[in-house]
């Protein structure tokens, strides 16, 4: 049995995919429609619809969806039945960089299996994983909002971070302060379409930075200078793009800046290229 939570503020979306899980789901369901026009951030929506949920199994969901994999709900659930798994997605990652970033931080260590469609071209783009060691899952860390299913005992543990006031951020500060106790996956198993590719937009960058202070970098991760190097040159970057002030391009980064993750000497030829 699955209690379903939807932020919702677009009612054509959300009846399109009431229809949709109606006839995909395969398991007893109910679903918890927060009307959220701009009224609250999406933590505090999906906090407000899970105290109202009855159910053991907990799925927070984009509206903007539709699902194309018949009895999802079972295989859903058979996923959740193991206590050692957190967060099940069908989008992550497997490297959190120190500097703050989305999940998609570097294509080679991103896990997806999702249909990504462009609302204005309606242009189709499935993207799946070749996952390892023919399983139909893969490992993460961090995963994408538009799709996140926890059991209760595990969303009580952790929650929604209330201190994360807009829609941006929330999902990699949940999987994240998850993943320290539990192990996230991504599912190949369950395909869904998505009608929206998001607005990363100076907001976005802003609550990135803002969640940063949240959560931990994943314990049993293995450093990767190449990839710190370069999600630190793409966060200097994004200082440029969304007209950052001089006072805060200096702080956050001095702040980001780890030589432990670049390396001393990637950090010297970055200076190097700065100056020359």
């Amino acid at each position: 049995m699955l209690s379903i939570i939807i932020s919702s503020y677009q009612p054509s979306y959300f009846n399109v995919l009431e229809k949709n899980i109606k006839i995909t789901c395969g398991v007893p369901y109910e679903i918890i429609r927060i009307k959220n026009p701009n009224l609250m951030g999406i933590c505090q929506a999906y906090n407000l619809g899970a105290s109202k949920s009855k159910y053991n199994n907990l799925l927070f969901v984009h509206e903007d969806v539709i699902f194309h994999t018949q009895n999802w709900g079972e295989i859903l659930i058979n996923y959740l039945n193991d206590e050692q798994l957190g967060v099940v997605g069908i989008a992550g990652s497997n490297y959190v960089p120190f500097v703050p970033s989305n999940w998609w931080v570097n294509a080679r260590k991103s896990k997806l299996h999702i249909i990504q469609s462009n609302k204005n071209e309606r242009v189709k783009v499935h993207t799946r994983t070749n996952f390892e060691d023919n399983r139909f899952f893969e490992y993460v860390y961090s995963l994408d909002g538009v799709f996140m299913a926890c059991r209760k005992d595990v969303y009580k543990q952790f929650k929604f971070n209330d201190k994360i006031k807009g829609f941006h951020a929330y999902d990699v500060d949940f999987s994240l302060r998850i993943a320290t106790d539990y192990k996230n996956i991504v599912t190949g198993e369950i395909l869904i379409e998505h009608f929206s590719e998001g607005n990363a937009d100076k907001v976005w960058f802003q609550e990135m930075i803002k969640a940063r202070r949240f959560y931990k970098l994943p314990k049993n991760q293995k450093n990767n200078k190449e990839i710190e190097l370069r999600s630190y040159k793409t966060f200097l970057l994004q200082f440029k793009i969304f007209n950052i002030t001089k006072g805060q391009q200096f702080f956050l980064a001095l702040k980001y800046l780890s030589l432990s993750k670049v390396g001393f000497v990637n950090v010297l030829k970055l200076i190097y290229s700065k100056i020359k």
